[in-house]
């Protein structure tokens, strides 16, 4: 699946770039993050509903019998807020404390806990979850761009 955090002190988001499918490893190299406008989107879940979550969070109707498997974390002039469906409706919320997302949400909390930063948490829950993996990218919430 994936791992996404967000380091609300020290405002940064990281994720993973590992793309599975069943118990296969599909990619280690997929960018799981879109620049739309002017916002960083930074998604987990099924990668093909990345494009049709962005829709129904922006507007468009989702037909009764689709399901998307997708969540995001958002940047956005200087917050970051968690986009999501619940029963079909897009929800938002600003995040004003330490989160994560995906198959590896539990490891790199704890990691972040006990002093990592938001790359070696996520480079943390790597070592402990099959579902993530590759390159980690690292985001500055205030200026949305990416971090070397």
């Amino acid at each position: 699946m994936t791992t996404i955090v967000y380091d609300y002190k020290a405002g940064l988001v990281a994720v993973d770039s590992r793309v599975t499918q069943d118990t296969a490893i599909l990619s280690d190299n997929f960018e799981k993050f879109r620049f739309i406008e002017n916002e960083l989107w930074v998604f987990s879940g099924c990668t093909s509903d990345f494009d049709s979550f962005v829709s129904v969070c922006s507007g468009a109707t989702l037909e009764n019998k689709e399901e998307l498997e997708c969540a995001a974390l958002v940047i956005k002039d200087g917050d970051v807020w968690e986009y999501g469906l619940c029963d079909k409706i897009p929800f938002k919320e600003k995040l004003t404390y330490n989160y994560s997302k995906g198959s590896g949400l539990v490891w790199v909390l704890a990691a972040l806990d006990f002093g990592l930063n938001a790359r070696k948490a996520v480079e943390y829950a790597i070592t402990k979850d099959c579902k993530s993996g590759g390159k980690v990218h690292v985001f500055d919430v205030k200026t949305g761009k990416k971090k070397r």
